[in-house]
């Protein structure tokens, strides 16, 4: 029976790959696999900011803010204590949250993605669907509300879309998994774990 954990379901299922036939084909082995392959978008709000003259994107994190990135990070790396790649958005604040996220998840790519800045949450999808199969999971630390109308389009499970639906506060992790392809990530497709960390 499933056992709910949070807004995570743990399934007790066999082994699904003993359950498919062994094709003869490399190349078809590789797309079952891909298939079954489990993925997982972290996407986070970044930390409580401050004011700049300079205008928004030059606003950095507040030291509150700083130490509640870090706390974030902490917490999150108890569920995923690594990543493939991260994708932050060019504004110092998201700039400065990454870094302390990454003092407690490894990451093995970094990139600062322009694209994040002013993404809709439409944006941010077509981005995970186009990731190479390589990558199984991603983080992407940007803005509201795109951060929130992306986790609420994607989570599978009405108590969970219940806690991003109208927004989250600065300082949120939102853990979305699936199994399938990037191309394959859908409407109520994932499962979901809701991290807040007050600054």
């Amino acid at each position: 029976q499933p056992q709910p954990y949070g807004c995570i379901r743990v399934l007790n299922t066999p082994n699904p790959l003993a359950r498919v036939p062994v094709p003869s084909n490399p190349s078809s082995i590789l797309a079952i696999v891909d298939t079954m392959t489990t993925r997982t978008l972290i996407l986070v709000r970044h930390a409580a900011a401050g004011s700049s003259s300079s205008g928004d994107r030059q606003r950095p994190l507040t030291p509150e803010g700083v130490e509640q990135a870090r706390r974030l990070g902490r917490r999150v790396s108890r569920l995923i204590d690594h990543v493939d790649l991260s994708l932050t958005s060019p504004a110092v604040r998201t700039q400065e949250t990454a870094v302390q996220l990454h003092t407690s998840i490894e990451v093995r790519t970094t990139s600062v993605d322009d694209e994040l800045y002013l993404a809709g949450a439409d944006s941010l999808l077509d981005k995970a669907r186009s990731l190479p199969a390589s990558v199984t999971s991603v983080m992407m630390v940007g803005h509201e509300p795109a951060i929130s109308a992306m986790a609420a389009s994607l989570g599978a499970r009405r108590s969970c879309k219940e806690k991003v639906r109208w927004g989250v506060p600065t300082g949120t992790a939102v853990v979305l998994t699936f199994e399938g392809n990037w191309s394959q990530l859908a409407e109520n497709s994932c499962e979901m774990e809701v991290f807040r960390e007050p600054a």
